[in-house]
């Protein structure tokens, strides 16, 4: 919940003031989308094996989501304003 706030200002330096709000709307709408899922499958390792596992594989989709942002930091340097 401490980023919600900053995920809102980088949407709203982002795109148009025409569309800002569409923009956030679009983003609570895909956060949600994919919070279900998670959830499900995280539950799901924790009922069927272990909270290790289930930790574990939260453990491995952050790292690999962080590579990922890391990459695209890289690729995009000096295109953003």
């Amino acid at each position: 919940a401490f980023n919600v706030g900053v995920a809102k200002a980088f949407i709203s330096h982002t795109v148009s003031p025409r569309v800002n709000a569409t923009a956030i709307g679009i983003h609570n709408f895909i956060i949600g989308i994919c919070a279900l899922p998670a959830s499900l499958v995280v539950g799901i390792l924790w009922n069927s094996f272990n909270p290790v596992i289930a930790f574990s594989y939260s453990a491995l989709l952050t790292a690999l989501s962080t590579l990922f942002y890391i990459a695209m930091l890289f690729k995009f340097k000096g295109q953003v304003h």
